[in-house]
């Protein structure tokens, strides 16, 4: 409905602001109200006076049937206002002279339970409100006190939209496209009218009630007047003054000034009420407090501090036929009446009053300057200046993380665990060259450790996002300076996870003990996890959605790992892609360490080719180290050699290197301020009703009659069904009783009863029971009236008609007493369940393209990368390690998969736990299994897509040429991509079946998934392994999927050594290379370049890809068996999914010595007390009379009982 006329002048402000309500009115005196007689007797010239007043509006009200004025209505209402009035003369003169002696007194120290105490019983807001009001204007160092109202006129507000729309899905989302390409270039769609011809004034100390249904533009004008005008627009001809000030100043200087609360509010929840109360007040605080009184007691006093005035309103008798009917009625009768006349005059002289720029404006300038911080700017909207903002975010940080500490203390213990299973692994290393891909590796996987274990910040910051732009728009604070201080406030987390994880990782792996370089591996470890944390803080501060930001920042995370020079060595990166190297921090990092470990070191040689029976004789030149960067004849390798041919790093690049890490982490700080402060989320709209195809409304005749505004007429909206299709519901007769049922729950530890010995009963009946209203106090009556009494008896009556039900069911037949159905939880089977619920998912899933197309982009662009990374990869024996690397990448997409599932699923548990388990709509069995089984599907089809974007970019078709199995090893890899998608997604519900956040369960899978890749026998072969944990490489799922997917992929082809991985060496005087190392590769295998020369012999050391997949315990012979093993893996982490829900968050009521029942969720502190019969709360089957099942039209409840604290109370964790 349009908003014209709902706008009304409250005459009497101090009535509405704190005066007695009048019985005319519906409202009861407040509780501190005292009745003084004496002073009514003084004041009854003041009563007299102002009844013998002519009435404060001249207002006429029109007949509703024939539209004329009845003057009878208006002598009445000219007499209900002087009697109101008088009464309200009187209410002020009462409270002026209980309060006149509390005006003076500083509220700072008022005395303790006086009507100045906010803490005391006898507090009164209106007391409190005029002693601080005095306060103010008395002190000279106080700023001026300020006030404005508002005054609209021809307000219109419109938006834009499409005639029609229709549900999103995964298959017509594509047709979205041409609108997309419309709006970009410049067509907004049909205009569609909000607010039409809205004037109004609400002047400073009056309140403005706005009512309307849902879908009204109420929301949009309390928007609009305080400046959130995001989604629609404001005519250029609606005018707005806010005493003096413009819409313009209002909404950007002075900010915060006027604002808009929602029907829903967000916040903090880790914070108690006094802690966000006394952070609201510390953020608008004035520069200079009146009482003299410190910031931290002025801040505690205004959070204190409670406004509210209990009152109930109702409409005056004989009044509730005088409204319109309809909208356009209420419109049109608005406009053509005098008050709206009337109104514009005073709008007029408003404005004529207070014009824009004008006195009122200066003053209120004036006052507002004088309330900020010294250096603030005249146009910041906000009080405190930047540094003090930084400051009590930075307060407020710290209490957030002191009262929910569960995700930083996850990440330390699961870092710590990390870096104990990790040095373990690497435990100890020797200094010799058998140790330098394990180095590397090591040194690698360190450095993604201290660089990723931050990606999770992105979630985090999603979650308090909206709460900072709130705030935000209510001026308390730059989000930069929340951006800021969340930095500071991790800070403390960041310094002992380097500490502990570095120091834990470095000393136990033995890698270079000296003090230099040990602090410099710390402080790169340190450096790196700052630039990364500011990395990931900038991919969430730049984009507007969640789903946004998942998909590019696992794309980001694939290229820093793949281009960090350990995966593909810097000679290996193709031209394309080479730039990425130098865009990558971790590179810097990885190269900064290498150098450190690397430096200036001779490792000892551990094997020399050839050597071993017939080569005893040789020495010097005839045989060199089997490592990259040997010399021949030299029984050391020197680190530096080492690094220089394998990885092209530098000495002189460390510090260089340590340079640009600090670049980068300034830079995308910046990055991160900038876009937090500039970039908002995306907003919400208003919501629109979306028809199901064959049951939409007619069309509008004409754009010009469409308005938001306007009801539908005629019929309901509802489908007209034929009664062919409706269910036939058989008449139900059960009754449903209870009697003394106690609820009680703990809250801090102590016990509330919410629910005191409550009786009733419900009963099917036709129809609804009428409503009625009523201030009889229950707790005061109930027990000692008449209807209790019977209530009892009524009881008494039902238990024995269901005794005598009982003993006729006993004399039926044995196929009657053992139908199960007829005493089953729920009303369907369960394989209808599971049936209808797994429908339902697949509908949902359908009808979220978000979901699904942020998981193909994920897939196929990961895949893609990856694929041309490597693209057409050489089978040398580096690029034997860079196609292992290749499917080792493809893992890490893992944890950006979970980031997608456990929140999507998290949401749907919350709806399920609160909506269908209490209602025992369907069982929890049926839930997981349906959420578990509709992922795979999505997840098969993504195997597809990623299997044709990865397998044949990189060439591993090409290893099966030469046995001719190409189609053969091609769809046996695909089967492996398609399992490790398969078990991704059962993992994930298995994980976070028993969490309760995304966040905490997105770190524990994080953990495992660390452990699988770790044991999986890539990075460190079982051969390595401390004996203590080969039981891990055997039971971890990756060692079979790697294995698999390795054999399959690499089996039975040659290898080509390229010339850094040639070994060289001389042959013996009068011998050819071919014959001086004949014994060496009958017996060890290899091959020789050039086996005519006699000097400088170029050996290759593998041979065939085998040598290599024996080296890491793969054979393709056993890639089926893999693929058994893998299937065993999905079945378990169902299973475990499934039970760890029920033991986590399933309720599991227990008897205890017959008296006591315990009820409820998983959470919380319930019971139930019986005190004669047994009953539970919430169950169907409480007392059934009859035992009949089924769906009830309609009960009449008769419920009694009380809710205050008996005198023992007995609590006990369900």
């Amino acid at each position: 409905m349009s908003l014209v006329g709902n706008f009304t002048s409250n005459y009497d402000r101090e009535a509405v602001s704190g005066g007695v309500p009048t019985p005319e009115m519906g409202g009861r005196r407040p509780s501190h109200y005292n009745d003084n007689e004496q002073a009514a007797e003084s004041d009854a010239s003041t009563i007299a006076a102002v009844e013998n007043s002519p009435p404060r509006s001249n207002n006429q009200y029109t007949d509703k049937k024939d539209g004329s004025y009845n003057t009878h209505d208006a002598d009445e209402l000219a007499e209900a206002t002087r009697r109101e009035e008088a009464v309200h003369a009187l209410a002020r003169r009462l409270t002026s002279q209980s309060q006149q002696s509390s005006a003076n007194q500083n509220p700072f120290n008022a005395a303790p339970n006086s009507s100045l105490d906010p803490n005391g019983e006898h507090f009164n807001a209106r007391a409190w409100t005029k002693a601080m009001l005095n306060l103010q204007l008395n002190d000279e160092n106080a700023p001026p006190t300020r006030t404005a109202g508002v005054s609209f006129r021809e307000l219109n507000v419109h938006g834009f939209g499409a005639d029609t729309d229709y549900q999103k899905s995964v298959g017509n989302v594509w047709l979205d496209g041409p609108g997309l390409v419309k709006k970009i270039m410049g067509d907004k769609g049909r205009k569609i009218d909000i607010l039409q011809h809205c004037d109004g004034l609400v002047e400073a100390g009056e309140m403005l009630v706005v009512l309307g249904p849902p879908g009204s533009g109420c929301s949009t004008f309390l928007k609009t007047i305080t400046g959130e005008t995001h989604g629609f627009v404001v005519d250029s001809n609606s005018h707005i003054n806010y005493q003096g000030v413009s819409p313009e100043l209002m909404n950007k200087n002075y900010r915060g000034e006027a604002i808009y609360t929602a029907e829903v509010d967000v916040h903090f929840p880790m914070m108690t009420v006094g802690e966000t109360l006394y952070f609201a007040a510390q953020a608008r605080r004035p520069r200079n407090i009146p009482g003299g009184v410190s910031v931290q007691q002025f801040a505690e006093h205004q959070r204190d501090v409670i406004m509210a005035f209990p009152l109930e309103r109702i409409v005056r008798e004989g009044f509730e036929d005088r409204v319109p009917r309809t909208p356009d009625e209420f419109a049109q009768r608005w406009l053509e009446s005098p008050e709206r006349a009337a109104l514009l005059q005073q709008i007029e002289a408003y404005e004529q009053k207070y014009p824009i720029g004008g006195e009122a404006a200066e003053r209120f300038k004036e006052s507002r300057q004088l309330q900020k911080a010294k250096g603030q700017r005249e146009k910041s909207p906000y009080t405190l200046s930047y540094t003090q903002q930084v400051k009590l975010c930075l307060w407020r940080g710290f209490v957030r993380l002191k009262a929910d500490p569960s995700i930083t203390i996850t990440q330390l213990v699961a870092n710590s665990i990390m870096a104990l299973i990790i040095s373990s692994v690497f435990y100890n290393l020797p200094s010799t060259t058998s140790s330098f891909y394990l180095r590397s590796a090591l040194l690698f996987f360190a450095i993604l450790m201290n660089a990723f274990g931050s990606a999770l910040e992105i979630l985090t910051l999603y979650a308090q996002r909206p709460i900072v732009e709130k705030h935000s728009r209510y001026a308390l604070y730059h989000p930069s300076a929340e951006a800021f201080a969340s930095m500071l406030t991790d800070m403390p987390y960041k310094i002992v996870n380097a500490i502990t994880f570095n120091l834990v990782l470095y000393f136990m792996t033995n890698l270079r003990r000296e003090p230099g370089n040990f602090f410099f591996f710390v402080l790169i470890s340190f450096t790196l996890t700052l630039v990364m944390s500011m990395f990931f803080r900038s991919i969430a501060a730049l984009s507007r959605s969640l789903v946004q930001a998942l998909a590019p920042a696992a794309i980001l995370i694939l290229g820093l790992v793949m281009y960090t020079g350990f995966a593909i060595p810097p000679s290996y990166m193709l031209g394309w892609s080479k730039w990425i190297r130098y865009i990558n921090p971790v590179s810097y990092g990885f190269e900064a360490l290498m150098v450190n470990e690397f430096h200036n070191r001779q490792f000892e040689c551990n094997e020399f080719i050839p050597f071993g029976p017939g080569y005893e004789d040789i020495s010097g030149p005839q045989q060199a180290c089997r490592t990259i960067g040997s010399v021949p004849g030299q029984p050391y390798v020197n680190g530096d050699d080492y690094i220089n041919s394998a990885f092209n790093y530098y000495a002189k690049n460390k510090w260089r290197n340590f340079g640009i890490m600090w670049v980068f982490m300034f830079g995308l700080m910046l990055v991160y301020l900038a876009g937090t402060e500039y970039i908002t989320a995306k907003k919400s709209k208003g919501e629109v009703l979306v028809f199901r195809r064959g049951h939409k409304l007619p069309a509008p005749k004409s754009k010009s009659e469409e308005d938001l505004e306007a009801a539908v007429p005629g019929r309901n909206v509802a489908a007209q069904n034929d009664s062919d299709n409706i269910a036939i519901i058989e008449r139900q007769t059960a009754i449903f009783q209870w009697e003394d049922v106690c609820y009680d729950i703990t809250i801090k530890k102590e016990p509330r009863r919410i629910l005191d010995h409550v009786d009733g009963w419900v009963k099917p009946v036709i129809g609804a029971a009428p409503g009625s209203h009523t201030d009889i106090d229950w707790h005061q009556t109930w027990r000692n009236s008449d209807e209790y009494r019977e209530v009892k008896r009524h009881l008494a009556e039902l238990k024995s008609e269901r005794g005598q039900a009982e003993a006729l069911q006993r004399t039926m037949s044995a196929q009657k007493r053992e139908d199960k159905a007829a005493f089953r939880e729920f009303a369907a089977p369960f394989m209808t369940q599971l049936r209808e619920t797994m429908v339902r998912v697949f509908q949902q899933y359908w009808r979220t393209p978000s979901y699904i197309y942020s998981k193909t982009f994920l897939c196929v662009l990961s895949a893609l990368f990856i694929g041309f990374s490597l693209f057409q990869m050489p089978n040398t024996q580096t690029g034997l390690q860079n196609q292992m690397f290749g499917i080792f990448m493809l893992m890490t997409i893992f944890g950006q998969l979970v980031q997608q599932i456990m929140p999507h699923f998290v949401t749907q548990r919350a709806l399920y736990e609160v909506r269908e388990r209490p209602s025992k709509t369907y069982s929890w069995k049926a839930f997981m299994i349906s959420n578990i089984v509709v992922e795979l599907p999505w997840n098969s089809l993504m195997a597809v897509l990623i299997f044709f974007c990865w397998y044949y970019p990189i060439g591993l078709y090409k290893n099966a040429e030469y046995t001719d199995s190409v189609t053969l090893r091609g769809f046996q890899l695909f089967l492996f991509v398609w399992m490790f998608l398969l078990f991704t997604s059962t993992f994930t519900h298995m994980v976070i079946a028993g969490i309760d956040s995304a966040e905490t369960g997105g770190n524990l899978a994080n953990l495992m998934f660390s452990l699988c890749l770790i044991f999986c026998g890539v990075l460190a072969q079982p051969s390595d392994f401390p004996r203590f944990w080969i039981f891990m490489y055997r039971i971890s799922p990756f060692t079979y999927m790697v294995s698999g997917m390795l054999s399959v992929g690499l089996a039975n082809s040659v290898v080509q050594c390229a010339e850094n991985e040639l070994i060289h060496f001389d042959p013996r005087p009068n011998q050819t290379c071919g014959e001086y190392i004949a014994d060496w590769t009958t017996a060890a295998g290899g091959r020789m370049q050039n086996p005519e020369a006699t000097s400088d012999c170029n050996f290759c050391a593998i041979e065939d890809t085998n040598v290599f997949l024996a080296s890491i315990s793969s054979d393709y012979s056993n890639a089926w068996r893999n693929f058994g093993i893998l299937w065993a893996y999905v079945i378990f982490n169902i299973g475990a999914a499934l039970a760890l829900y029920y033991l986590v968050r399933m309720p599991k009521p227990k008897k205890e010595k017959g008296d006591k029942k315990e009820v409820g969720g998983h959470k919380g502190a319930v019971k139930e007390e019986k005190l004669d019969q047994p009953s539970h709360v919430g169950s169907s089957r409480n007392s059934n009379a009859d035992g009949e099942k089924g769906v009830e039209t309609a009960r009449y409840a008769s419920i009694t009982g009380t809710n205050t604290p008996p005198a023992q109370e007995i609590s006990e964790k369900a």
